[in-house]
């Protein structure tokens, strides 16, 4: 998201309207990959209901 449009609940608005569909379609649990900066971690586990519960790991191989 282009830093500009930050703080202004779009993100919000856009997982409230994901969280919704999955809903719809009978899904109860969104696992998402987030990225590794602190302010992503701290938008995602300010969402109702989230949980950090694993961590991912890239491995580069060259």
């Amino acid at each position: 998201m282009v830093k500009s449009s930050r703080h202004q609940g779009v993100a919000q608005r856009l997982l409230g309207g994901l969280r919704q569909i999955l809903k719809d379609r009978g899904i109860d649990t969104l696992i998402a990959l987030t990225a590794a900066n602190e302010e992503a971690q701290r938008f995602y586990k300010s969402m109702p209901d989230s949980m950090m519960r694993d961590i991912g790991i890239w491995i580069d191989i060259k």
